[in-house]
């Protein structure tokens, strides 16, 4: 590669013009040598996000044995079937698991205090019909 199309593919790249003029000034070596503390620094942190994905999926799964030996305790459930224990299992795990919706509580509490209230208005009279 010569020396004018390692300046073009530096020009393409989206970098700060000082430092664009820095590594095109750099010898040969010294330029492979950065290229290849970047790749190492990028397979670091590459290796440091699969370690806390791993280490993340490892506690969502002991969490959910824990639920599924506390709820394999219940006799209802000791009697089901295979499948419809795995089932159960599953739906029991997907509500127990997933995120809460923002909002969702707000939603909840509104709606209720707005049923109490018809409902009050309702048998006490108070509601124009």
């Amino acid at each position: 590669m010569s020396q004018i199309s390692v300046a073009d593919v530096i020009q393409e790249v989206a970098m700060d013009e000082n430092a664009k003029k820095v590594f095109l000034a750099m010898p040969r070596e010294e330029q492979l040598l950065a290229i290849l503390g970047m790749i190492a620094y990028l397979r670091s942190t590459l290796a440091t996000i699969q370690k806390e994905t791993i280490e993340y999926r490892e506690k969502r799964e002991n969490r959910e044995k824990a639920l599924v030996d506390i709820l394999d305790t219940d006799p209802a459930i000791k009697a089901l079937s295979g499948d419809e224990k795995k089932n159960t299992f599953q739906k029991i795990l997907t509500l127990a698991t997933r995120p809460a919706k923002p909002g969702y509580l707000l939603d909840k509490i509104l709606s209720m205090t707005f049923i109490l209230l018809l409902l009050y208005l309702l048998f006490t009279g108070k509601l124009p019909l």
